[in-house]
């Protein structure tokens, strides 16, 4: 699928590889998965829009705050986690005398238990987050829909009449 063009290879000029498409990358088409979106109509306002966008989500302040605070303790526990694996890995030396590996075996256990709680709690908190982002989006989708309802329900029928989409 990729076809190299006709000309000299130099290390000053190295040779042209051309991915699928006249897009570039992608399929027949080009462009990949991510042309569609690239190609979507902006905003007249964008700075308006993201306010409107903004007090819609407003609505649902206490969500917010909870995801954040989520996303910060899950952050703190991803940190934590190779924290405690160097921890682990410091029980392991080696006897300058004899040479030989001696291992920590309480400590290391300790370790071990501390680095799987700390796992096992980013795991949950990324889960619910996951959960309460989702009904996030959805309650305010859920939101903006009722309001444009309300919205189009109000319009006199001359209002369709003249507009056939929009």
């Amino acid at each position: 699928m990729s076809k190299q063009e006709n000309r000299a290879s130099t290390p000053d000029n190295p040779p042209v590889i051309r991915f699928g498409g006249p897009g570039g990358r992608g399929g027949p088409g080009g462009g990949g998965p991510m042309a569609a979106r690239m190609n979507a109509e902006k905003p007249k306002n964008t700075k308006k829009t993201l306010v409107r966008l903004l007090q819609y989500i407003g609505k649902s302040k206490a969500v917010v705050l909870v995801l954040l605070g989520i996303m910060l303790a899950v952050t703190a526990a991803d940190l934590l986690g190779p924290f405690f694996q160097a921890k682990a890995i410091d029980t392991f030396s080696v006897d300058p005398v004899t040479g030989r590996l001696t291992v920590d075996m309480q400590s290391l256990q300790v370790y071990l238990v501390v680095m799987a709680v700390v796992f096992i709690f980013s795991s949950a908190l990324s889960f619910f987050q996951g959960i309460l982002s989702a009904r996030l989006a959805q309650q305010t989708v859920q939101v903006m829909r009722s309001d444009l309802f309300r919205k189009i329900s109000r319009l006199p029928i001359s209002y369709t009449d003249r507009h056939r989409h929009g």
